[in-house]
């Protein structure tokens, strides 16, 4: 693909920095052995108190948000319930379909845009390099991480090699690696210093995603659950010991009166290894008894909790329980199936806002100069089916006697019906030549007219009108009726009116329905 690159006085990006091309196709956050920044610094953190986690968020709260970061990591990988919520939100988005839609409608604005898809498709990751991103939907899912922690960031490698610009590689980076520069919202490499390192301008996708308005050091998702998260940990703590001390039958063992210490403490061994290996020997004169543990009728608080914040915890991800928790209703499932359409529209209007943002706008710059306006991300968000209530509006309107109020554009945009141009075929044209074959078959008549069937009398025009009792009347079409009074030659029985009007437009547009 040839582009014509225009040169320009000198390139800046969002924050007025130059863009240096050369650095653009150097790693800025590459792994090094002995740096700062490696993957074997994301250790999970030790069990927190609510003093540490008080801290952690007061901390974070002015600015300093790393240990926030590695308690966002540590919440996903330890709270099976958080992770499987979060799943769900991120794969949803991995999955979706887009197009890059030009700015403006012009032969210029569709090549510049083409170009921006072409090269984002084209994403590959280098060989034997797991952390790269394989193409979209690599890259979708991990800038939807910033969706639970606030901010998601994803290095391009771009190459010049062609005489052109083009995004050949990117890698998510660990929000870990990352750090305000102190009293501002501009997002630096974490380096050891106060400061941190400044990214290279152009080369960072750096998609924030709050949760909330306000401070974006306090906008997270996460943080909003954190406190949920170390209260479920104590649950969870005390509802394993309480499965230890009550769901294992208690063992009861029984000696003779004046038994000495040394054969009580036999037996209190013996019932110790009883709870191991099931098996023991004691000496004649005891006894061991087992007592079952009481599993019905006791309230289990810990399981209660547990369940609790589950629900909470679905509220805060999805905006409501999740399927296995919530009423199976439809009317549940309805609202619940709204709910999650919004939330999709508005994280991939979010996210494409940050590729527009990050990932056009360098690239157009580079290659086609400065732009009054740049391509965007247009997703494919599945939309709500209301066109069953549009339908009984719509009888409930014509029963009123409002048809000549009713805009028929409104209908056939509502219902999703393109309108039919004067060269068109419509359906109602052949729906009434299945009537009327079906007509002509009963009263005897040939299909193409010719003599009439032998013994039957000569069709007139006033049988051939009158419909016979269960048919439809004039202007009316009753597809069942149709169906059981008799169907043209060629017809399935076990084929719908649907199927055969379906079929014989395909053979109409062969020429060979008549024939």
């Amino acid at each position: 693909m040839a582009i014509l690159v225009k040169k320009a006085k000198e390139l800046l990006d969002r924050f007025g920095k130059p863009f240096r091309p050369k650095k653009l196709s150097d790693e800025q956050a590459e792994v090094k052995i002995g740096g700062v920044r490696n993957y074997s610094t994301l250790v999970p953190g030790e069990p927190i108190s609510p003093e540490t986690m008080a801290s952690i968020l007061m901390e974070s709260a002015t600015g300093y948000t790393l240990r926030q970061n590695m308690l966002f990591a540590d919440m996903e990988e330890r709270d099976i319930h958080i992770f499987s919520e979060m799943s769900k939100r991120k794969r949803s988005i991995q999955g979706m379909k887009f197009n890059v839609q030009p700015a403006e409608d012009t032969p210029e604005s569709r090549k510049i845009a083409g170009f921006c898809e072409e090269v984002f498709y084209n994403v590959s990751t280098e060989r034997y390099d797991i952390e790269g991103l394989s193409g979209p939907p690599d890259v979708l899912f991990s800038m939807a991480d910033a969706i639970g922690r606030g901010l998601s960031m994803v290095e391009m490698i771009w190459d010049h090699s062609s005489g052109e610009h083009w995004v050949r590689h990117m890698k998510y980076r660990p929000v870990e690696w990352f750090q305000f520069k102190p009293w501002t919202t501009e997002v630096r490499l974490y380096d050891g210093s106060m400061d941190g390192e400044a990214l290279v301008p152009g080369k960072w996708i750096c998609h924030f995603h709050p949760a909330k308005s306000g401070s974006p050091y306090r906008a997270s998702l996460f943080r909003i659950l954190a406190w949920l998260y170390l209260f479920r940990n104590y649950s969870l703590k005390s509802w394993v010991q309480f499965i230890n001390t009550y769901g294992i039958p208690m063992r009861i063992g029984k000696f003779p009166e004046g038994t000495n210490e040394r054969d009580q403490s036999k037996l209190l061994q013996a019932l110790e290894i009883l709870a191991a290996n099931a098996a023991m020997i004691i000496p004649e004169g005891m006894d061991v008894d087992i007592k079952q543990a009481a599993t019905q009728g006791v309230a289990n608080p810990h399981l209660n909790m547990m369940q609790w914040s589950d629900a909470q915890i679905s509220k805060a991800i999805l905006g409501g329980q999740s399927g296995a928790e919530q009423s199976s209703s439809y009317a549940a499932a309805y609202v619940a199936n709204d709910i999650r359409l919004d939330i999709l529209e508005a994280d991939t209007n979010v996210i494409a806002s940050t590729l527009q943002k990050y990932f056009v706008k360098p690239l157009v710059d580079l290659n086609f100069g400065y732009q009054k306006n740049y391509p965007y991300f247009q997703f494919t968000v599945p939309k709500k089916d209301e066109r069953s209530i549009t339908t009984q509006l719509l009888q409930t309107m014509l029963g009123m006697g409002m048809a000549d109020t009713i805009p028929a554009w409104w209908v056939f945009e509502n219902l999703g019906v393109p309108r039919a141009n004067e060269t068109d075929e419509t359906l109602g044209d052949i729906l009434r030549e299945i009537q009327q074959k079906n007509a002509q078959m009963q009263q005897g008549a040939p299909a193409e007219g010719g003599a009439p069937a032998e013994g039957g009398p000569p069709a007139g025009p006033a049988d051939a009108a009158a419909p016979s009792p269960g048919e439809a009347g004039p202007g009316s079409v009753d597809i069942p009726a149709i169906e059981q009074r008799g169907r043209p030659r060629g017809i399935d029985k076990n084929k719908s009116a649907t199927a055969e009007v379906a079929r014989q437009t395909k053979m109409r547009s062969k020429g060979n329905l008549g024939a």
